[in-house]
């Protein structure tokens, strides 16, 4: 699990293919076993409850957020408009995860892609999508790799329960030779903690 998620927008006219390119993203990544949170934001006055039912009645009454919770699913509900940046520190309190997408993103410190012409440019915008969808899976994939690149660790070696002092190049040498042993294995995404047991087994007369 990568600790900083990489978030990444869509934007652009409607019937331009957001929730279509979203939803293949989101299979594609999950096929990968990588962990993935969505939003949706739209500029309209939706409101997702309905009045009449319980959730709404809770926030009419004067709850700051309304939970829905079944043996399927569980809802949050906050009853105010909040930003981009608000929500994914959210999310990030929340839960970890890989990647976080975001459609009808406006925030403009949050790497976008256009989605087609006719909308006006926003900022940070990476590139305009023509189709390409493994365009945008190669950016994912790249971005992905470099903050699993940019995890920094610290090597500690305990020897019948004594703490052996590692300088620089020991140090990184069993930390390099360690993570690259695992990262082949099946599961194994990225590192977070490791830890490894050798217990001396007696053999058999």
């Amino acid at each position: 699990m990568i600790k900083d998620p990489v978030i990444l927008g869509v934007y652009g006219t409607s019937n331009s293919g957001k929730t279509t390119l979203i939803i293949d993203l989101v299979s594609w990544l999950t096929s990968k076993e990588f962990k993935v949170a969505t939003v949706k934001k739209t500029n309209k006055p939706i409101q997702l409850d309905t009045p009449g039912k319980d959730t709404y009645l809770h926030g009419k009454a004067g709850a700051s957020i309304a939970v829905f919770s079944s043996e399927i699913e569980t809802t949050g509900i906050i009853q105010k408009r909040i930003s981009e940046i608000e929500i994914i520190d959210h999310l990030k309190k929340l839960d970890e995860y890989d990647v976080i997408l975001i459609e009808g993103t406006n925030e403009k410190d949050v790497a976008k892609i256009r989605m087609d012409s006719q909308c006006p440019l926003r900022d940070s915008t990476i590139f305009t999508y023509n189709k390409d969808k493994q365009k945008v899976k190669e950016y994912l994939i790249n971005e992905l790799h470099r903050r699993k690149k940019e995890m920094k660790y610290k090597t500690t070696l305990k020897v019948n329960g004594k703490k052996i002092g590692l300088s620089e190049f020991p140090g990184e040498f069993i930390q390099n030779t360690i993570l690259g042993m695992i990262s082949s294995l099946k599961g194994v995404k990225s590192v977070e903690t490791l830890e490894l047991s050798l217990d001396l087994i007696e053999k058999e007369d």
